[in-house]
């Protein structure tokens, strides 16, 4: 990725900060890991809602991009725990499946937007960018025709 996207320093505003993904596919761990850290989102990835839980404080995180299909502990039972550990932390789900049951009730539970992988940069910066109510600014620079 080139310099296309820019984001504006969210630990200027929120110190110790990051966005957090938790998914057990480690090559999507991997990819997202690589597309935040090349426009400069501080960020963790887990492979699991107990890793998550064990390494981290939830009320740190800005946002949390979560897997709804966990094998361990379910997305929904995460969704569920953070709703009590830290209520107003905005949850994007992710699906690999092409179901609008998952996106209907990921939403009902308390998501701000689900994602159908594969989904591309711009989808997931914009779901950060209204997650977070623009505290991460992911700017486009692609050059005006």
């Amino acid at each position: 990725m080139d310099d296309q996207y820019r984001v504006d320093d969210p630990t200027v505003a929120h110190p110790g900060a990051v966005v957090v993904v938790v998914d057990d596919d480690i090559s999507v761990c991997r990819a997202l890991s690589r597309l935040l850290g090349s426009v400069g989102i501080p960020h963790h990835t887990y492979p699991s809602g107990a890793a998550f839980l064990e390494s981290s404080d939830p009320a740190e995180a800005l946002c949390l991009i979560l897997d709804v299909h966990l094998e361990e502990m379910t997305g929904a039972r995460l969704m569920e725990l953070m709703t009590e550990v830290a209520p107003r932390l905005p949850i994007i789900c992710m699906t690999g499946r092409d179901d609008p049951g998952i996106t209907d009730r990921a939403l009902v539970s308390g998501a701000v937007g689900c994602l159908r992988k594969p989904f591309g940069e711009e989808e997931l910066f914009d779901a950060i960018s209204r997650a977070t109510g623009g505290s991460i600014a992911i700017e486009s620079h692609l050059p005006l025709n």
